[in-house]
């Protein structure tokens, strides 16, 4: 299979500087960094010595523990362009998502719009018994990819709604959305665009402020390299200044100054004072073991800039894609580069089969048996090579036994 496609180009620029960082990639083809991106060095030493100092002297971390939360908070603004104070640390994307469902306090007959993007962990929140009072309105589309046009959402958009819910990058097919149109969709009838950002942060520019984007939720063990249990819920600074919140904690809000010191009073005396932004969706310690992991990962980020991983990225998934084509088998990730993110889906006929047989081979995707697919997501660590494991290893899978399924569902 091999010899049908041009030679592995020398390192490209990106795994040329980091794929030393990432000690798996001397054994194996690791393509799912969507899911769960390997451990590089850098992150892994800063999580291990967190450990060693909670060995040795615990108490010399609690001098620590807000100023490296607020290091984080900082490079995720500076990630996103947005200040820093618009960043909550959460512990995962649903969390997120919970919250900024919870945060718009939303009145019965209002109605939020949806497409088959939206995640469950953003989809969910609106079907409590708490929002039974809102509609939830669906946009189907007739599109390979899922999602919605802004046409389509248009349709169901109207003057009760309160939210338009996508995700940036759709887990399943890699469809991106141009966020721009549906902000504005959104905006001129009064309501906020939410978007999940789990799996485009970290691999695409993102410009928050220019895609209008009021809420977005996300996690930091995919493409932002780091650990499991840390996450992220992003408030503009306009909705911060119209909303409060919806649950209180002692990180994020205090008892009033005037309270305080007194003789226990009624609770009817009592008064809360939230922080002026993010903070206050913040209601106990995140992760503090994951909490320099995380700022080790963003670091590695924001030094290769996802302007570069983005083209390094668009290199590898257009190579896969030319490859796939030599074996005839089409992926259902659109090809244009604009209308995709970091990701590649495969329609296959027996997935975790393939997924075995490629793990076998040192090649790790991901397969989905109920979706009938398998998910590539190369990174910044990445190289042709990565690649040609990959599509060697499907050859090698259709040659042993049998075609995979070669049209998009």
């Amino acid at each position: 299979m091999t010899e049908t496609r041009p030679p592995a180009s020398l390192p490209a620029d990106l795994p040329g500087r980091f794929r030393d960082e990432f000690p798996i990639t001397a054994t194996r083809a690791y393509l799912f960094s969507g899911g769960l991106a390997p451990a590089a060095l850098r992150v892994s030493r800063a999580v291990e010595e967190w450990v060693h100092r909670w060995q040795s002297d615990p108490g010399c971390l609690w001098d620590e523990v807000f100023t490296e939360w607020e290091a984080v908070r900082e490079r995720l603004g500076r990630l996103f362009g947005c200040p820093a104070g618009c960043i909550a640390i959460v512990d995962g994307t649903s969390r997120a998502s919970n919250l900024a469902v919870q945060l718009l306090n939303v009145e019965p007959g209002a109605n939020v719009v949806v497409d088959a993007t939206t995640y469950p962990s953003s989809l969910y929140p609106w079907l409590l018994p708490a929002q039974a009072g809102v509609e939830v309105r669906r946009a189907a589309s007739g599109r390979a990819g899922l999602a919605a046009s802004v046409d389509e959402l248009a349709a169901l958009v109207d003057d009760r709604t309160v939210a338009v819910s996508v995700s940036h990058i759709e887990a399943n097919t890699g469809v991106r959305h141009d966020l721009r149109p549906i902000a504005d969709l959104a905006h001129e009838h009064g309501a906020a665009l939410i978007v999940d950002l789990a799996q485009s942060a970290g691999v695409l520019p993102i410009d928050i402020a220019r895609d209008g984007i009021d809420l977005a939720s996300g996690t930091a063990m995919k493409w932002l390299l780091g650990p499991p249990g840390i996450g992220y819920l992003y408030v503009s600074e306009a909705l911060l200044a119209r909303t409060g919140a919806p649950m209180a904690g002692y990180v994020g809000t205090e008892l009033d100054e005037a309270v305080r010191g007194r003789p226990p009073l009624a609770t009817g005396e009592m008064t809360l004072r939230f922080a002026p932004d993010a903070r206050r969706h913040e209601l106990g310690l995140a992760s503090l073991l994951g909490m320099p992991g995380l700022r080790a990962g963003l670091d590695l980020i924001l030094e290769a800039g996802t302007g570069a991983i983005s083209a390094h990225v668009e290199r590898l998934v257009s190579r896969c894609f030319d490859g796939l084509e030599t074996l005839g088998v089409a992926a259902t990730t659109p090809r244009a580069p604009d209308c995709r993110g970091g990701l590649l889906s495969v329609p296959v006929a027996r997935p975790m089969e393939l997924h075995a047989f490629l793990r076998e081979r040192g090649v790790d995707v991901w397969g989905y048996d109920k979706g009938g697919l398998i998910r590539a997501d190369p990174h910044l660590f990445n190289n042709d090579h990565d690649i040609d494991r990959l599509l060697d290893g499907i050859d090698a899978f259709m040659r042993e036994r049998g075609r995979v399924a070669s049209q998009p569902a």
